[in-house]
């Protein structure tokens, strides 16, 4: 694709002399078409230089006759050079000058016939710049067989061989000195190619490493044109990169689109030149950040030409960027836990201890006092409070111990988890008439079969400890369709309820919304712990006091494969 208004495209000449100078456009590589350029000068510049003097030699000498076939010669190059056949309409130009030349000598129309045949050598000039090295050697060999030609051909005006030696010779240097241009010119631009070869692979590779692509957009006729590889930095398949701004704007994610297009607007119409944005392309891989450069080109009368900049794929940079974000969320989430839990532990401990430190106070002063029939009592009081701080100590282990001691994940039916979870609280279930009941089927399951079974056995021992004075407890183990794929499990009762206020606060470590209530207030924290390892939730339904709870969770599917 050529630069559409840059100097190889038909912009690059003024439009009064298009038609004559410009072929056709159906030149299509760069080289040809320059030279294709450069013989359309070339031609314009010898009819008027021939025009010139044939005009001067019509006014100045008498019955002098212009050499019509020379002009005939020109126009048909023109023609051929427009039809896109360079090598014809070059060779007929140059066939042009020893065909008017010896003309010129055979017909008499020049009294100097040596003079008149050295300007051979211009045309021997003109092959070294129209032709290859091998071509203007070729087309000069054949001008001193046609200047050998001349003492046959008009042997009254050229008698003797002796005359050709100027014009022989002057035609030998021309084309030596054109040969030798040719081989520097050649040599030069090898060592230009071999150059640009070189950026060509420095800057290929750079952007393979930095998994870049670069991009021209043409503002006049809305083409995008793309390094190699652009497909894989955008994500699509090989040939699909898209082809104009629209193309682009419609692989944009379209939560991006509009903050691109945006930007592309504000530099092209509001006279910025540099310009930078971040969104989302949605290849065949899917989803990838793309980060564009661009710089805007402008013309002489400051509106945009073209624009050019380059793409980067930072899919993984951002994805690290994402990562880094919710890891730093994460730490700053455990930091505030375990601020909250050392605050916990320290003023649920404390309270055994200043117990049991009163209770010595008051035992060494009945020792001092000898009054010895209180010991039993104060001993008791303290063995109460060593023991509540032990089970203190032992829920804290318990709940060290989630996402440290795993065991292999397995999938398993939840009916399953819940028979192993009632065998172990069925005793307790009896002892209070609490009648369970269990939904069938269940669900399968993935995770550690036993922190399940923990689960569940918290959630039933809790959903018992809270009945009240209800006259027929009951509790109910069951699942639902949930909103997303994976079901809602429950254990829900008709027990005293929880107030919305409050439904987030007994997932805290040591939290009894009831003091007087057995337990250490660990039970929903433990469960909370458990399936957020899992990778799943837990939250509480209940329409508040009296009125029964739920207490719901998911956990996610196994992984694929």
């Amino acid at each position: 694709m050529s630069d559409v208004g840059g100097v190889d495209g038909p912009q690059a000449l003024p439009r009064s002399q298009r038609p004559v100078r410009e072929p056709l456009g159906l030149v299509s590589l760069p080289s040809r078409r320059r030279q294709s350029r450069l013989l359309a000068r070339f031609l314009c510049l010898l009819f008027v230089v021939f025009g010139l003097v044939d005009v001067v030699n019509v006014v100045l000498v008498p019955g002098y006759l212009p050499p019509w076939y020379g002009y005939a010669c020109l126009f048909a190059a023109w023609l051929l050079n427009r039809s896109d056949r360079y090598t014809a309409a070059a060779a007929l130009t140059l066939a042009m000058f020893p065909a008017v030349i010896l003309g010129m000598v055979v017909s008499g129309s020049t009294d100097r016939p040596a003079s008149t045949l050295g300007y051979l050598a211009l045309g021997v000039q003109l092959a070294g710049i129209l032709l290859s090295a091998r071509g203007t050697a070729l087309f000069a060999a054949l001008t001193g067989l046609a200047l050998l030609s001349a003492p046959l051909l008009a042997p009254d005006v050229i008698p003797r061989y002796h005359t050709l030696v100027p014009p022989l010779a002057l035609v030998a240097v021309s084309a030596g000195l054109a040969v030798v241009s040719i081989l520097h010119r050649d040599r030069l631009e090898q060592d230009r190619q071999a150059r640009l070869r070189d950026g060509e692979e420095r800057l290929r590779l750079a952007l393979d490493a930095a998994h870049m692509a670069t991009w021209t957009w043409e503002a006049r006729d809305d083409a995008i044109r793309w390094s190699e590889d652009a497909e894989s930095v955008l994500g699509v398949a090989p040939g699909r990169a898209p082809a104009t701004g629209k193309d682009y704007l419609d692989l944009v994610h379209a939560d991006d689109r509009e903050t691109v297009r945006q930007s592309l607007v504000q530099a092209v119409v509001s006279g910025g030149r540099r310009f930078t944005t971040r969104h989302r392309t949605l290849g065949e891989g899917g989803a990838r950040w793309i980060e564009a450069h661009g710089r805007v080109d402008r013309g002489p009368d400051g509106r945009a030409v073209r624009t050019r900049g380059a793409v980067l794929d930072v899919s993984d940079p951002q994805r690290a960027e994402a990562e880094r974000e919710a890891l730093i969320r994460e730490l700053e989430s455990k930091n505030a836990e375990l601020e909250r839990f050392t605050y916990t532990v320290s003023h649920d401990l404390k309270s055994p201890l200043i117990t049991i430190r009163g209770f010595l106070g008051i035992l060494a002063q009945d020792l001092e006092d000898g009054r010895t029939d209180r010991l039993r009592s104060d001993l008791d009081r303290m063995a109460t409070a060593a023991d509540a701080m032990e089970r203190l100590l032992h829920e804290l282990l318990r709940l060290s111990r989630i996402g440290r001691v795993v065991n292999p994940a397995e999938q398993v039916p939840f009916a399953l988890v819940v028979h192993d979870a009632v065998a172990l609280v069925r005793v307790r279930l009896e002892e209070r008439g609490i009648r369970l009941l269990v939904d069938d089927p269940l669900p399968e399951v993935y995770g550690d079969r036993l922190r399940l079974v923990e689960v569940v056995q918290n959630l039933v021992e809790n959903a018992a400890k809270f009945q009240g004075d209800q006259p027929e407890p009951r509790i109910r183990i069951g699942a639902r369709v949930g909103d997303g794929s994976e079901p809602v499990l429950f254990v829900q009762d008709n027990g005293i309820g929880i107030e919305p206020r409050h439904q987030e606060k007994v997932f805290g470590l040591f939290q009894k919304l009831d003091p007087r209530a057995e337990g250490t207030g660990v039970g929903l924290a433990l469960v909370r712990r458990i399936i957020e390892v899992h990778g799943g939730r837990v939250w509480i339904e209940s329409a508040g006091r009296g009125q029964g709870t739920s207490v719901c969770f998911t956990l996610p599917p196994p992984p694929p494969g």
